[in-house]
């Protein structure tokens, strides 16, 4: 086959991809909502794979968290503590460094029976105060990392599959601006070291450095309740690593391709572009790593 029409056919399958995973995000949006921009990039390069990957991991659910010795959802929290002072009166519980946004409270405690209405208490071993109840829990505290890990967790069956989608949300600022990078070269061209690739890949950086940023913004801001330049610094911080890493495997497969296979190729050239798709690739082949690493650690949270 020619090698002009493979490209094209892996360029127009891209944007077919593209296109189908576009259609189902406007009838079913996600919850997070820079994800609906993600997914369609990144489909332009993975094609069928993003599919698949959109179909099978992209339908988030419900976000659950998993703290030892405490189940929390969205409607409920049950609580088992063996050491209390009780009251008639009130109930205070001192749990450091946990936000409870649930609509009910269950706890389940030896003889004790609690409904919305009233609470029952049959504990014959229990001291009873008449001015407060007072619960103590030192061992609930929990690291922001390993809360941020188990909460990633339970949103996909594997752990693996849920640092793909975070490879894939870094994939989509690297895309993005591995997209438009090369139109803004072509009118302003400029040589490092000699050669142009090098000034384009400089130019390539930075652009996916705002735009990564700036997809990270979208996705901490929620979760941080916060916004302005100071949150987007911080957003840049964060995704400096897993970015650099996608750049690495996709300027070392463009320069086996410039400088071992073909040659500079036109950036107006189908060719061009099917390099690009598999640049993509080998970018996201050298960022899965680095990102199984950063989430790990908590130091990026998972999407």
């Amino acid at each position: 086959m020619n090698f002009t029409y493979l490209s094209m056919f892996f360029i127009l399958l891209g944007i077919f991809c593209a296109i189908l995973i576009t259609i189902d995000i406007l009838l079913h949006p996600q919850e997070m909502k820079v994800m609906n921009f993600v997914w369609p990039i990144n489909a332009l390069w993975a094609g069928p794979l993003c599919v698949w990957a959109y179909f099978t991991l992209g339908k988030h659910r419900k976000m659950k968290m998993n703290m030892p010795d405490m189940n929390m959802d969205s409607s409920s929290m049950k609580m088992d503590m063996p050491d209390m002072n009780m009251d008639s009166s009130n109930m205070k519980m001192d749990m450091p460094n946990m936000n409870m946004d649930s609509s009910s409270m269950k706890m389940d405690m030896p003889n004790m029976n609690m409904d919305s209405s009233s609470m029952k208490m049959d504990m014959p071993d229990m001291h009873m105060d008449s001015s407060s109840m007072k619960m103590d829990m030192p061992d609930m505290h929990m690291d922001a990392a390993k809360m941020k890990t188990n909460m990633h967790k339970e949103k996909y069956s594997s752990y693996w599959q849920g640092i793909i989608v975070d490879t894939l949300h870094c994939g989509a600022g690297c895309s993005l601006a591995d997209l438009i990078g090369p139109w803004i070269f072509l009118l302003i061209p400029f040589t490092l070291f000699n050669h142009l690739i090098f000034g384009e890949w400089v130019l390539d950086f930075i652009i996916a450095l705002l735009i990564g940023a700036t997809f990270q913004y979208a996705a901490i801001a929620p979760m941080r309740k916060e916004k302005g330049f100071k949150v987007w610094i911080q957003a840049l911080k964060i995704d400096f690593f897993s970015l650099t890493s996608w750049q690495v495997g996709m300027y070392g497969w463009m320069a086996i391709c410039t400088f071992v296979l073909f040659g500079k190729l036109p950036v107006t050239t189908p060719e061009f572009w099917f390099m690009m798709q598999i640049a993509m690739l080998c970018g996201f082949i050298t960022a899965y790593p680095m990102n199984w690493y950063l989430v790990k650690k908590g130091i990026k949270s998972g999407m």
